[in-house]
This record gives C-alpha cells, structure tokens and sequence, in this order.
C-alpha cells in the first residue's frame, strides 16, 4: 500500500514539474531604436527622435513602465508609459519616444514599477551617442551611411559605400540646389536637419508625360521622372547668360554615343543642338553654351534611360 502512495506521489510530482521549468521569471527588456546604426551602438542626431522600446514578462494589465534619459548622470527626459497587451499575454510591451538635445553619451534605462504581487523590475541600460551632424571628404561609417541613405530616399544618384567621396560631394551639391542653400559640396548640420525635415524633394510638374526628362534651370536639376514617379536627380550645368538654354517642351530626336569633337559625351538631342550630354567641366552655375551638361561619370547612365521620342521639359 505504502509503495503505490511513493508511485502516485512520484507522479504527481512529475506532472508538475514542467509546468514548473517553463514559468518564466519576471524580467524587462530595453532596446533603442535610433536613426542610425553603428558597429559601437546606437547613435543619434542633435534633436532626432529615438524610441526606447521594449517587454515585460509576465504581463499584468495596468503595469507602468519609467524609461528615463540621462546625460553624464543628469536626468534629461522621463516617460511613464502603461504596458500593452492582450488579455492572457505572456508578456507585455511598452514603446517611448524621447529626444536627446545635444553631442555627447547618454544613458537609456527603464524600469517597471512596483505592482502587486510583482517586484519592481530593472532592465539593463543602453548607451546612446548622440553625434555632430557633419561629414567631410574622405570620412567613412555609419554617419556618411546615414547621409548617403536619406539622399537616396529622395532620389539623389549617391554611392551608398559609406565613405564620403567624390560621388558623395555631387549628391550634396544637387541636393543643396533642389533646397536653394549655397551650392557647395558641404554636408554639415543645416543638410542633415534640412534631410531630417524633407527639404530638396523634387515635385514632379509633368506626370502626364510618361517616360520623360524635367530639366529645372533655377535648381541646376536633371530629373528622369516615369510616370509622375521620380528616378534619378543629377546635377546640371546649363547655359550661361550669353548663351541661355532654351525653355520649353521638347522630344529626343537623336542620340550619340561617344566622345563627339567638342568633347561633349552621351548626347541625347532635344533641340537643334542643344543636347543632355557628359562635359568634363561641370560647375555649380550656368556655365554651358546652351546644353544641358552633366558630370561624364554619369552620362552614360542618362543615355542609356533617355529613348528617342522622350519629352524633355526645360523650365524655370
């Protein structure tokens, strides 16, 4: 009789033994998920937003989370945020958007309040860096990357190699004219906010036209548009005062592929001589004798999108 009583207890004491290894303990989550990523952390810009999300197991409905902000131990922001969940969750998950106001190292913690039956629960902290928004030439990482990706959003023919380079600086400058700042090739923090904020968006004039070519003088901007969608946006050089581009609406009626005797390269035709081509010298001014130039690395590209009977739109 003895010796079933030991066997039902054994099994019962079997039975609950999963149920018990599988009850999590009580823990909290912390993770930043700020605009740029790098291989050292998270980093951040000067005023850019950033969301510290993260969980909480079990989940109670009412429990509050603090996530709080700190700069060289000085508290700089604080949110309290109720979990979100289901009803029957395993765990619950709380999300924070907070802005670090200048340069320097931060620290991200958060932390679940006391609640009854569960014990205040620390998640382990996040460092932040929050960086000068400037690149020059030849600096390479995840600042550079971040400049480059938001210049592609908008459609800005960038490398997207992490380094600052020639292709770089050129993207910079198209961009500076599309936003009408000073047309240099510098990315300090006026281009990062003005990125930040949607400034050099290019708005289409034409959609109707399909497959075709905006060429704005007062920007200095090529834009191969299809179907009232933007593809690409290249820097131009247009005609200088003595010799002005003309204005209006056109059609490719002839392309050449090469280097013609006056040195232009890739030449697609719109108007008597007036050309889309490649030139070696391609200022940040009107500087051509009529022609629409752009930089040689970039003509081949534009010959071969431009087709023969393509509209080219040529406008103020």
């Amino acid at each position: 009789m003895r010796r079933w009583a030991l066997a039902g207890a054994a099994a019962a004491l079997l039975a609950t033994c999963p149920a018990t290894a599988s009850a999590a303990a009580p823990r909290i989550t912390l993770h930043v998920k700020a605009a740029i990523a790098a291989k050292r952390g998270q980093l951040s810009l000067p005023g850019q937003r950033f969301v510290a999300v993260g969980a909480v197991t079990p989940f109670v409905a009412g429990d509050r989370v603090v996530v709080t902000l700190y700069h060289k131990s000085h508290k700089v922001a604080q949110r309290t945020v109720r979990l979100a969940g289901r009803a029957g969750a395993r765990s619950g998950s709380y999300s924070v958007t907070l802005r670090a106001p200048r340069p320097g190292r931060y620290a991200v913690q958060a932390m679940k309040l006391v609640s009854a039956g569960l014990p205040r629960l620390d998640a382990r902290g996040v460092s932040l860096f929050v960086v000068r928004p400037r690149v020059h030439s030849g600096q390479r990482g995840a600042l550079v990357r971040y400049l480059q990706g938001r210049l592609a959003a908008l459609h800005y023919v960038v490398p997207r190699s992490g380094v600052f380079d020639d292709g770089t600086a050129l993207a910079v400058l198209t961009w500076r004219s599309a936003a009408r700042m000073a047309r240099t090739t510098v990315a300090d923090a006026a281009v990062f906010r003005g990125l930040e904020a949607g400034r050099g968006r290019f708005h289409v004039r034409h959609p109707r036209d399909g497959h075709h070519v905006e060429a704005r003088l007062d920007l200095q901007v090529v834009a191969l548009i299809d179907h009232g969608q933007v593809q690409r946006l290249y820097h131009t050089s247009s005609g200088k005062a003595t010799t002005p581009t003309v204005r209006g609406r056109f059609r490719v009626y002839s392309k050449t592929p090469g280097t013609n005797s006056e040195g232009m390269v890739d030449s697609s035709y719109f108007f008597r001589g007036y050309a889309i081509h490649g030139y070696a010298s391609v200022p940040n001014f009107p500087a051509s004798h009529g022609c629409l130039r752009v930089p040689i690395r970039y003509a081949r590209a534009i010959f071969d999108w431009v087709r023969i009977g393509d509209v080219v739109w040529v406008e103020s």
